[in-house]
């Protein structure tokens, strides 16, 4: 029901924008390759394997809190989105949205940068503490619906992350998000991952009879699970970042530069028109002889 959801908004939210408006050829590409690495996540085998070896659990984690989300955002997803709604029906949300009542209010609060921001640290370290990851890998219901959460959350991190549309917050500054990404992605992720790569007792009791084929030990199977995390959550969360700080400084090298006017120049400006000429012959101003 999720993937079709994704597919049918999107589609939906771009018939119902003028051609001009909607997002161009590689946007949609962008967003199908999203959407494909969103079924890999929660359809494709990786979702039964995890059961088996936590190399897949944690791919299916990659992908769902790491690669997926920023994909969707750049291919606008969110945007079609918001799109279906009519423009009446969005001037009154926006409205509601930034009235005095406290439900918006509230919601407004917890949906800004700074509690999604510890939602998903939380949330993260949760998903790879031992006890958790025991207690749901025993009940696989749970641990197929706890997959759902976990990708809302982190879409709303990488949301504020790339102030992708709808902006119904003000956006970060660039500098506040490349610590955003730095602090709030990086450093956990790559915390986890080195941990669990270099780490030489397994950390989940339930992975040392899982794996029934007996293809990879349980240490094994933990050194390439923290390999993919944090190779995969570094090269993504550090690129995104230093694209970021890119954007600012291509802004700057094309922002006009507007050069100092000199005496002559302002002279030019206020002299009285047919005396231009004597502006080449007034003496260049000597410094002042301070030893005198």
């Amino acid at each position: 029901m999720l993937l079709l959801a994704v597919l049918t908004t999107y589609f939906a939210g771009r018939a119902r924008l003028a051609p001009q408006d909607r997002p161009a050829r590689y946007q949609v590409a962008v967003f199908v390759l999203g959407f494909v690495c969103l079924w890999v996540a929660f359809v494709s085998p990786l979702a039964e394997l995890k059961f088996d070896y936590l190399y897949a659990r944690t791919l299916q984690q990659a992908l769902a809190g790491i690669v997926v989300p920023p994909l969707l955002l750049y291919g606008r997803w969110l945007d079609m989105l918001w799109h279906l709604v009519s423009a009446d029906r969005q001037n009154k949300l926006q409205t509601r949205w930034r009235g005095p009542s406290r439900w918006w209010m509230s919601l407004r609060w917890v949906t800004g940068p700074g509690p999604v921001w510890l939602l998903t640290v939380g949330l993260f370290a949760l998903w790879h503490d031992s006890a958790t990851v025991n207690w749901l890998m025993e009940r696989p219901r749970w641990a197929n619906a706890s997959l759902t959460p976990f990708w809302a959350a982190f879409m709303m991190f990488w949301w504020h992350a790339m102030a992708a549309s709808p902006h119904l917050h003000r956006p970060l500054p660039v500098w506040l998000r490349f610590l955003y990404l730095i602090v709030g992605g990086e450093v956990a992720n790559m915390i986890t991952g080195v941990t669990l790569a270099f780490r030489q007792e397994a950390t989940y009791s339930y992975y040392l009879s899982a794996n029934s084929l007996e293809r990879l030990t349980a240490v094994q199977d933990q050194m390439i699970s923290g390999g993919i995390i944090w190779v995969t959550g570094s090269f993504i969360y550090i690129g995104v970042a230093v694209a970021l700080l890119g954007q600012v400084l291509v802004r700057r090298r094309f922002e006009p530069h507007v050069p100092p006017r000199d005496w002559q120049t302002a002279t030019l400006l206020t002299i009285a028109p047919g005396l231009e000429d004597r502006v080449g012959e007034q003496p260049v101003p000597k410094p002042a002889n301070r030893g005198s």
